[in-house]
């Protein structure tokens, strides 16, 4: 039973590798066509995510009002001055 399992998900991951060049070829061939017709074509799949990034940092920081911070790796933790500036 377990080598039934192990066949079947190797399987499973192994034909879409084994059939990467005709994957990629379908899937260009419909990005261009999604986006043939618009005046920044390609590059609305890069716009598109951006726009929602900053979408949801204008909502959260200024009508939520969330404050990060900062991380800084280079600053040394020394046991109870977390609070401190130096």
């Amino acid at each position: 039973m377990i080598e039934r399992l192990y066949n079947f998900l190797k399987d499973a991951f192994l034909k879409p590798f084994r059939h990467r060049a005709v994957l990629l070829a379908i899937t260009v061939s419909d990005l261009k066509g999604k986006y043939a017709g618009s005046i920044l074509g390609m590059l609305w799949l890069l716009l598109f995510p951006l726009l929602f990034l900053s979408m949801y940092a204008v909502v959260y920081m200024f009508i939520f009002r969330v404050r990060l911070k900062v991380l800084n790796p280079f600053r040394e933790s020394r046991g109870g001055d977390e609070g401190s500036t130096g």
